[in-house]
C-alpha cells in the first residue's frame, strides 16, 4: 500500500510538472506572438523576455490551392533555418512554427517560427547536465558536432594561452569521436624562475583524420575558477 502511495504522488507530480511547462511554453508562444502582431517583420528577431531570449523567424512563402498545410510549412521551414543562419550568425535549432498570417500578396502567406540558437540551447543543456568532451547533436535532420572544453583559469597565466589549449583539446575530442585516435597528455610544472611558476601541458596525439571547420560559440564561467569553452561544427 505504501508503494502504492509513493508512485501515485510520483505519478501526480509528474503530471503537474508538465502541465507546468506546458503552461510556460503556452504564455511564451502567446508572448511572442503579440510582439509580432504589435510590430511585423521579415527575416529574424530577437525578443527579450523576462527569463529568457525568444529568436524568431518569419518567412513569406507562396502557395497553391492545391497545396496542403504541412507542404508549404516544410518549404517555409528550410527557408527558415537558411534566414536564421544568416540572421543570428549560428544555426538554430528546434523549429516550431507558431503562426500563419495572410499577406495582402495573393497566394502568400507569412510563416512565424520560434527557434533556439545552438549557442543559447548549449548553455541551457550544459548548466542542466554538465558535460566535456564531443558528442553529436540531431536537430531538422541536420547533425552537428558540439564540444564543452573547461579549463582552470589559475593555470594558465594569459587567457590567450588558455584559448589555444582550449582549442586544441576540442579538435582532439572531435578526433577520437569521428576518426579514433590515441592521446596522451601531461602536465609540466616550471618552477627554474623563482617569482613565477610556469605551467603548460604537453600533448601527444597519433589519430587518422584532421578536424575541420570548428568553432567556438560562447564561452561560460559555470564555477568562477573554471572557463568552459563551446565548440560545434556541421557534421
Amino acid at each position: 500500500m505504501k508503494t502504492l502511495s509513493l508512485l501515485l504522488t510520483l505519478v501526480f507530480s509528474l503530471i503537474a510538472n508538465a502541465q507546468s511547462l506546458n503552461e510556460e511554453k503556452s504564455a511564451a508562444i502567446n508572448f511572442v506572438k503579440r510582439v509580432y502582431a504589435s510590430a511585423p517583420f521579415q527575416g529574424t528577431k530577437i525578443v527579450e523576455g523576462d527569463n529568457k531570449n525568444y529568436y524568431l523567424v518569419a518567412v513569406n512563402t507562396i502557395t497553391d490551392k492545391k497545396d496542403t498545410s504541412n507542404k508549404y510549412w516544410g518549404i517555409a521551414a528550410k527557408k527558415a533555418e537558411t534566414i536564421a543562419l544568416t540572421g543570428f550568425g549560428e544555426p538554430c535549432l528546434q523549429f516550431e512554427q507558431i503562426e500563419e498570417v495572410k499577406s495582402p500578396i495573393k497566394n502568400q502567406i507569412t510563416c512565424l517560427f520560434i527557434c533556439e540558437t545552438i549557442s543559447s540551447y548549449l548553455s541551457q543543456l550544459f548548466v542542466k547536465s554538465p558535460f566535456d568532451g564531443a558528442r553529436i547533436l540531431v536537430s531538422n535532420s541536420n547533425k552537428y558536432i558540439i564540444v564543452a572544453i573547461t579549463l582552470e583559469n589559475s593555470k594558465y597565466s594569459a587567457i590567450s594561452s588558455r584559448d589555444r589549449v582550449a582549442q586544441m583539446k576540442a579538435k582532439q575530442n572531435v578526433n577520437t569521436l569521428l576518426n579514433g585516435s590515441n592521446i596522451s597528455s601531461e602536465t609540466i610544472i616550471n618552477t627554474s624562475n623563482s617569482s613565477m611558476t610556469e605551467i603548460t601541458e604537453s600533448i601527444k596525439e597519433n589519430s587518422m583524420g584532421f578536424v575541420t571547420g570548428l568553432q567556438l560559440l560562447k564561452t561560460i564561467n559555470y564555477k568562477p575558477e573554471f572557463t568552459t569553452y563551446l565548440f560545434y561544427s556541421k557534421e
